[in-house]
């Protein structure tokens, strides 16, 4: 097991818990190496994943996933209403126009279907919440645990968890949480945001690719959830559901 084995259980687990019972299709846009797509399809859907990279998709394919080099809306071979669910795990905010990419993801789905967006509201991270991310990463760094490899984690603890720049080394022209929220009330009848944990997320890369690495992760994502339910924390992640159209008022002639 791995660190990044954690945070794509947290995304599986998000997507299992929407999709209607029994066997779904279902698109990921922006699939990386594929590590959601498989446990998706291990749990019996039909999973068809796509990345602009072509290094993330002959690794994703090594995993035993339909795995296509494709830009996003441009899919070749996909017809519409094609699908009972699409993700979009951390990638939306990258890909514009946003409008024209949220249309094209409402005319892929099937009548019922259900648009997944898990993504993260940077702009909302706070001094406290910032303060508690630098401390986490310090005692790791103390215990040994935290690898000195290039990654913003290492560079803000190397700031002294300077609150400034948190902002400064985001790039501000990836859309916003709010404007992926807008986006998806202009396109979907139905849409529901949750905050969810994700400053773990910056520690995956620097922590090892052993099981201790996988068991702080774990720990990290937890006590993450913790504090953030007793309001000691932002959570800045955040998830979207978005569906084409009730069952109960989908027509009979298109299921």
């Amino acid at each position: 097991m791995r660190p990044i084995d954690v945070a794509s259980r947290e995304t599986t687990e998000f997507v299992q818990r929407h999709l209607p019972p029994g066997t779904c299709r279902i698109l990921e846009v922006g699939c990386g190496s594929g590590e959601v797509a498989a446990r998706l399809q291990r749990v019996g859907h039909q999973v068809i994943a796509i990345d602009s990279d072509t290094n993330a998709i002959e690794q994703a394919r090594r995993l035993g996933i339909d795995a296509r080099v494709a830009q996003w809306p441009d899919i070749p071979g996909v017809n519409e209403r094609a699908f009972d669910a699409i993700l979009f795990a951390r990638s939306l905010h990258h890909i514009s126009p946003l409008a024209s990419a949220v249309a094209r993801a409402h005319d892929l789905l099937k009548p019922t279907g259900l648009l997944l967006v898990e993504d993260f509201a940077y702009d909302d991270m706070d001094l406290p919440t910032s303060e508690w991310c630098y401390s986490i990463a310090v005692l790791l760094k103390v215990c040994g645990t935290l690898l000195p490899e290039k990654a913003f984690l290492t560079a803000f603890v190397e700031s002294g968890g300077d609150f400034a720049f948190w902002h400064q080394h985001h790039d501000h022209e990836l859309h916003s949480a709010p404007a992926i929220l807008g986006a998806l009330t202009h396109t979907f009848p139905l849409v529901a945001e949750s905050e969810i944990a994700y400053l773990y997320r910056y520690f995956l890369p620097v922590l090892p690719e052993t099981e201790l690495g996988h068991t702080v992760a774990a720990h990290l994502v937890d006590l993450e959830k913790r504090m953030g339910s007793v309001g000691n924390v932002q959570l800045i992640g955040r998830q979207f559901v978005a569906r084409k159209q009730t069952p109960e008022i989908a027509p009979d002639s298109v299921r």
